[in-house]
């Protein structure tokens, strides 16, 4: 971060004692750490993959998906035990990744979970939120269903392809209104609300899967 010049007649007008006083509260505010967006990291794996065949003759991907977050900062965070996967994109190869340039990317309309009466305005509840220390990690479980082929197209969409996804998780669906807690809660750590995208994982999709019918998610 670059420094911004002090204005020659500020200091000027200054006496030498708010000279020294000015200096040793821009050096106190200098010594403390700075804990931005990287504070939690996410990464993601693929525990688990099936082939599922809908109504239509579609073919999806249906998968079982471990996130695992870990504190690269100094201070603890405060990370929501309901964190879903709100979103993905599909990448067909590295350079469609690096250029962000998606062969599918959903997102899904996550309502809030709890109302802000059942929230501790105070401090952070064990019950709905996991205190993760500096460089300590949590883990969440969460599933996904990727349509593979597109009904009615005789040309295969992703079959017989070496995919990256990312996954995109929303730690609290919702969450704007319990912003005015994260204040309060810095004693606890820093309260951790928003989104995460996990770096991309890749997927082998076999060129003529053998797909079954697979029951909806129910939650």
């Amino acid at each position: 971060m670059e420094a911004s010049p002090v204005n020659a007649d500020f200091g000027a007008k200054m006496k030498p004692m708010q000279i020294i006083t000015f200096v040793f509260l821009v050096s106190l505010l200098a010594a403390v750490p700075a804990v931005g967006a990287d504070g939690l990291v996410a990464a993601s794996s693929v525990t688990d993959s099936r082939y599922c065949l809908g109504p239509n003759g579609g073919i999806s991907s249906k998968l079982k998906v471990s996130f695992t977050y870990r504190n690269v900062g100094d201070v603890p965070i405060a990370l929501p035990r309901f964190s879903r996967l709100s979103g993905y994109a599909v990448f067909r190869d590295d350079a469609d990744l690096k250029a962000q340039k998606t062969a599918t990317r959903i997102s899904y309309r996550l309502r809030d979970i709890f109302r802000t009466l059942m929230v501790d305005p105070s401090k952070p509840s064990p019950l709905l939120f996991e205190s993760i220390p500096p460089g300590g990690t949590a883990g969440r479980m969460d599933e996904v269903s990727i349509p593979l082929t597109i009904p009615g197209r005789a040309a295969p969409a992703l079959l017989g392809s070496s995919l990256l996804i990312q996954f995109t998780l929303d730690n609290w669906p919702g969450h704007q209104h319990i912003e005015t807690s994260r204040h309060v809660w810095e004693p606890f750590g820093i309260l951790w609300a928003g989104r995460d995208t996990a770096p991309a994982v890749r997927l082998n999709v076999e060129k003529n899967p053998t797909a079954t019918a697979c029951f909806p998610r129910v939650d």
